[in-house]
């Protein structure tokens, strides 16, 4: 049977009588030997399944099953089963088979229902808009089986999903969000945040984020030196007056070490003005050209 014979339509919702199975070729879960007695096609409602083990597709003829092609050489997918038909085997024992099709390509076939278990993977559900709220990057990332740690771009249609990632995601950034969505993997369901921060844009799993706002070390100690710059421009402008700088670096291991902005007052160089001078405590005013904090 050709590709264009595979896709069987079940008339009137009853029960499908198919001939003897006669030289019944083998499947993936069945037995090498030809069937016995007759088999009932009978329709399902559509169940989403995912492929658990690389069995075969195969078509289903007047004279028994023919294997068409593994289901490891398709798309990772969910596979949605329609109908299913028992086929007795030289042991008397009978193999249940699902007639699928791939939500990928729409590859439709018979397999073995050992093959698969139910389940959606590779699929969403649509964005739904949330209230916007700031997140950063949780200080340790959890393994996961999902794409994670990361900012992605969801490519495809909701039925038939996957990933590309953009870029990692950054301790000290600020991430807006402004939607959430379901994926599904394996059968199970990860909530995933759709996030802005700059020019980057995308998906995030939720359990690599919590609510806050990132501090910028970088940025508060460029605003300190601005307001410091301005005022030692203003009070040394007649090159009579000191002034005094002190180190204001927390002693190591003091709560002020701990505090979580304790990195903005750590020592470093300043910008250079006139009658300055920086001192672990304080000193007579004295000259320097190179303030410390």
């Amino acid at each position: 049977m050709n590709v264009k014979q595979r896709n069987h339509r079940l008339r009137g919702g009853g029960a499908l009588i198919i001939g003897v199975l006669l030289g019944l070729m083998p499947l993936i879960g069945s037995a090498n030997t030809p069937a016995k007695a007759a088999s009932v096609v009978t329709p399902l409602p559509p169940t989403a399944y995912y492929a658990v083990k690389d069995g075969q597709l195969a078509d289903l003829t007047a004279t028994g099953m023919t294997a068409a092609h593994p289901l490891a050489r398709t798309t990772p997918t969910t596979w949605t089963a329609t109908a299913q038909t028992d086929v007795p085997t030289a042991t008397g024992q009978t193999d249940r088979y699902l007639y699928i099709s791939s939500a990928q390509d729409g590859v439709q076939g018979w397999t073995a229902a050992t093959n698969l278990q139910p389940g959606r993977t590779y699929q969403t559900t649509a964005p739904q808009a949330v209230k916007a709220q700031n997140y950063v990057a949780v200080k340790s990332f959890k393994a996961a089986p999902v794409p994670t740690r990361k900012v992605y771009r969801l490519v495809g249609q909701r039925r038939a999903m996957h990933w590309q990632a953009r870029a990692s995601l950054q301790r000290d950034k600020t991430y807006r969000v402004t939607q959430r969505r379901t994926y599904y993997q394996a059968g199970r369901a990860y909530t995933y945040l759709h996030v802005t921060s700059g020019k980057t844009t995308g998906w995030v799993w939720q359990a690599d984020l919590k609510r806050g706002t990132a501090y910028n070390v970088t940025h508060h100690q460029a605003a300190i030196k601005a307001k410091l710059q301005k005022y030692l421009n203003s009070v040394t402008k007649d090159g009579t007056a000191a002034v005094a700088f002190y180190n204001l670096t927390p002693v190591k291991g003091s709560r002020a070490a701990k505090a979580s902005h304790a990195a903005v007052y750590r020592q470093g160089n300043w910008p250079s003005t006139r009658g300055a001078v920086t001192s672990p405590r304080p000193p007579a005013p004295t000259s320097s050209t190179s303030p410390r904090i």
